[in-house]
């Protein structure tokens, strides 16, 4: 019985011929299925003429090749080499031949189907002898006219783009999410701070350089002796320790402005509020109790940062 021998990669297939007629090519429909990309779908049927076989091209892209030549219908001996796309075949009729003779003729190749890879006739020839087709030369496309004229067009380098800025972490809250209402119990502590420390500079500097008016108090006795003290060197030490409150007093402000250490702010309303500490007695007391007031809403503490 004649039968097909596919040389393939995994090894030979044989496929033995039971049909009058055995289709060839990629699509399912076909007898004989060659799964190849250089293959048409349906690239060739084999036909039984008579007491022998012929191989029949069916307007395939990369055509078929008997023992080397392109025909478009041959007949087929015993041994004859067929290739069919990149795929070798060899047709095996161990009984007398007995075919008709038909015409070779060579055609001009086809337009390619849709989906099928297609080669020229030098790498059709190298299939057939065994050696892997070449690759196809690069085509380079010209440029126009006016570019071949001024010279290659330059693409303008993009300038980089700057990586975004890295959001602000927690407890970094700015100054724009304070609430409005922080702001002027700030500003009061402050003046209140920088009333209290001119005053006890002022003073601080008059018991340094000797110039303290004593304190006139009535009575006479002990009174006498407690104002001379607060003239003396009694005076310089409640002037440092007014300078040292104040300050505390100007930090926690500014603490209180920026919405940072709610403890400091806290603690500099408080001291506003005592009138033997505060710097300035006639100011601290409302301001403080202003600031102490804002500074228990729990928004506010909750704007405050570390």
């Amino acid at each position: 019985m004649a039968k097909l021998l596919v040389h393939e990669s995994a090894g030979i297939r044989e496929f033995e011929i039971i049909d009058a007629e055995v289709h060839m090519g990629r699509e399912l429909d076909n007898t004989l299925r060659l799964p190849d990309p250089s293959v048409s779908r349906h690239h060739c049927v084999l036909r039984k003429v008579g007491g022998g076989f012929e191989i029949q091209d069916l307007q395939s892209s990369n055509g078929v090749l008997v023992n080397g030549n392109r025909v478009q219908s041959s007949p087929l001996h015993d041994g004859d080499r067929i290739t069919v796309g990149q795929v070798q075949l060899t047709f095996v009729d161990p009984r007398p031949e007995v075919g008709a003779t038909v015409a070779l003729n060579v055609l001009e190749a086809p337009p390619v189907p849709s989906g099928t890879v297609r080669m020229s006739a030098e790498q059709l020839a190298a299939i057939h002898l065994g050696k892997p087709p070449a690759e196809p030369e690069p085509k380079i496309q010209l440029q126009d006219q006016d570019q071949l004229a001024t010279g290659p067009m330059s693409t303008p380098a993009m300038p980089p783009i700057p990586p975004p800025a890295p959001p602000p972490g927690p407890g970094s809250a700015q100054p724009s999410d304070l609430p409005p209402s922080l702001k002027g119990p700030a500003t009061a502590l402050l003046i209140t701070a920088g009333l209290g420390i001119a005053l006890q500079l002022f003073s601080l500097l008059r018991h340094l350089m000797g110039t303290a008016v004593p304190l006139v108090l009535p009575g006479g006795g002990a009174n006498a002796r407690l104002a001379q003290m607060m003239a003396g060197s009694l005076g310089v030490v409640s002037s440092v320790i007014g300078l040292a409150i104040g300050g505390v007093i100007l930090a926690g402000a500014l603490k209180m402005k920026e919405g940072r250490s709610y403890g400091f702010a806290l603690a500099a309303a408080i001291l506003a509020m005592v009138p033997c500490v505060s710097p300035c007695c006639c100011l601290g007391l409302p301001f403080g109790i202003w600031a102490l007031v804002v500074l228990i809403k729990p928004e506010v503490k909750a704007a405050f940062r570390p």
